[in-house]
């Protein structure tokens, strides 16, 4: 098991945590989670067709600067809950 802590700076050289996903232990490549339509982008979270996936800032990898509308292909893990998160988003290219 593994687990994403995101944090920003406390008082005195601390870190004050903000979220922690605590991610299952996969010795393979991350899987494909999920390829759509991007509905919506957050800063911790993306709408692709009816799913909401996790990104990480710093640790998930965008490629082609995916835009709403464009179809993605994601790639990641699932966290302790079940739910998708991305480790790579990556717009497909037209056909």
């Amino acid at each position: 098991m593994s687990a994403m802590v995101q944090a920003n700076p406390g008082d005195r050289q601390s870190l004050v945590t903000t979220s922690v996903s605590l991610m299952r232990a996969i010795l393979e490549e991350p899987q494909e989670l999920i390829q759509g339509t991007v509905k919506s982008i957050a800063s911790d979270a993306w709408r692709i067709n009816d799913v909401t996936v996790m990104g990480t800032p710093g640790i998930t990898k965008i490629i082609g600067n995916p835009k709403v509308g464009d179809t993605v292909d994601v790639r990641g893990r699932y966290d302790l809950k079940n739910k998708p998160v991305a480790l790579t988003i990556t717009k497909q290219l037209p056909h």
